[in-house]
């Protein structure tokens, strides 16, 4: 019985380490992709922000009539 005990005790301990590190790389897994996400979407709205402000550089130029 103790020995049952015993046992238990350490497939418990073993069971809640196991699931203790699945959750660490899940964690990892999902701010590696967060990061990447934001990355990317920092990426498209610098590249969107630039394109429009290219373009209203260019409008504001063409109704000043200066030429860039």
């Amino acid at each position: 019985h103790y020995t049952d005990h015993e046992g238990l005790r350490c497939t418990n301990l073993s069971m809640v380490f196991s699931i203790a590190l699945a959750t660490f790389f899940v964690d990892l897994a999902l701010q590696r992709t967060a990061v990447a996400m934001v990355d990317t979407i920092t990426l498209l709205q610098g590249n969107l922000v630039e394109e429009l402000m290219i373009k209203g550089i260019q409008k504001g130029a063409r109704i000043n009539g200066v030429v860039i």
